[in-house]
């Protein structure tokens, strides 16, 4: 499976490279007790409170670094590649990457192989990964949101007068990801006063409908993410 490292995890990998053996116990022992989530801040937050050799931004870092390990292994095949085949390819990505502080010595290899092994075997991490390639398994997944409010004039018969009166007019900027490309795509729907509002109800019933079938799911006892 060719990989590759990404911009953005680059700092996490290289966190993991340089930890030492007893950092990285203290690491995968605190991963190993959370809660299977979603929320990579609530994962951050919730290892940093049980690791004390790692700085908490360097945590932050390793987690998304390993969140990303685990989704591109589940989007390796079905069922994914080995964990062992899938180490061994990411390291050929670390060593190809041309960036200085992934790489590390030959000697070293079957050390740091055997470490990104084990933080690829974190239950909660597994299920995780799982849970949300379900929740981004779709043709346009939501990125961001923005609403542009502007006031515009109306003029009478002689345009040389000031307005009679103004429109006010909002512009609804929603921001997605494309499954078919990486690049960022927006599209822009203009709104008045009584739109907004029927987007607030909807909104609104949304949550409320997340809630009741939350509260139906927590009798069953199984764990919702969210």
């Amino acid at each position: 499976m060719a990989l590759s490292v990404p911009s953005k995890y680059v700092a996490g990998m290289s966190a993991i490279i340089a930890l030492s053996e007893d950092s990285v116990e203290e690491l995968i022992a605190a991963l190993s007790k959370i809660a299977t989530s979603i929320n990579l801040k609530a994962i951050t937050s919730e290892t940093a409170a049980n690791v004390k050799s790692i700085s908490k931004q360097d945590v932050g870092r390793i987690v998304r670094a390993i969140v990303s390990l685990y989704a591109a292994r589940s989007y390796s095949g079905n069922p994914p590649v080995p964990v062992d085949e899938f180490v061994d390819d990411l390291l050929q990505a670390l060593g190809e990457s041309g960036r200085k502080e992934l790489q590390f010595p030959p000697q070293d290899k079957e050390r740091i192989k055997a470490r990104f092994g084990r933080l690829l075997n974190v239950e909660a991490f597994i299920v995780g990964a799982k849970a949300l390639n379900l929740q981004y398994e779709h043709g346009n997944t939501f990125c961001a949101v923005r609403i542009l409010t502007d006031a515009r004039p109306v003029y009478g018969q002689d345009p040389k007068l000031p307005p009679k009166t103004v429109v006010i007019i909002h512009t609804l900027k929603v921001s997605y990801h494309q499954e078919s490309s990486a690049a960022l795509k927006e599209f822009y729907v203009a709104m008045d006063a009584e739109d907004i509002s029927k987007l607030k109800d909807a909104l609104d019933r949304a949550q409320s409908k997340a809630v009741s079938l939350k509260s139906l799911l927590d009798l069953t006892g199984v764990l919702v993410l969210e």
